[in-house]
């Protein structure tokens, strides 16, 4: 692999400066990095990274994230053909239970703002603190803060609270749909 050259990243820096302030052009996708069947494109670069200031700065960052993507391609590269057939089976279980807790994750976040936060007022807020001052003692003062200066945390634990007590009513909602259509059925 060619070392980055000065000239190549000024192209680069030019390219993620001109296209925060210019319509696309064709060459904008074109490839910059390949590695295998693996390339790096300036639309992903432009993606990726953030257009600064300076065309210094630009290039920098750029410089940054092409080098951390050749790293992470050539090291899965060796990680790869290293692995043995019982490694890449748990590596595939690993990989698929990790997609279905960040798609119910997601799901869960969508349905709590959907249904949950914005519901909630500055009433609900201020009897939720009332009815749990102890949750808020200041140790360094004598007196309690007040609702005000609190206001943000209240809200951050009344969310938490109520998106624990919302999420476990529709994991018990959808598990007694699913017995009750035949979607699970439990075997002796």
């Amino acid at each position: 692999m060619k070392k980055f050259t000065k000239e190549f990243m000024k192209i680069v820096a030019l390219c993620l400066t001109l296209s925060a302030c210019q319509p696309k052009t064709a060459k904008e996708g074109g490839v910059l990095v390949k590695i295998g069947d693996n390339t790096l494109t300036i639309d992903e670069l432009h993606r990726n990274v953030q257009t600064a200031s300076t065309p210094e700065d630009s290039m920098l960052f750029a410089e940054n994230y092409i080098r951390l993507w050749v790293n992470r391609r050539l090291l899965y590269d060796v990680a790869h053909k290293n692995t043995t057939t019982g490694d890449e089976a748990e590596i595939n279980q690993l990989v698929n239970d990790y997609r279905q807790s960040l798609t119910i994750y997601r799901y869960q976040e969508q349905l709590v703002n959907e249904k949950l936060v914005k519901d909630i007022n500055d009433a609900t807020l201020e009897k939720f603190y009332n009815e749990h001052q102890d949750m808020f003692k200041n140790a360094l003062s004598e007196e309690s803060p007040t609702f005000d200066y609190l206001k943000p945390t209240v809200k951050e634990m009344f969310i938490n609270r109520k998106k624990m007590e919302f999420l476990k009513q529709v994991e018990d909602d959808l598990y007694e749909r699913a017995l009750k259509n035949g979607t699970v059925v439990f075997y002796e």
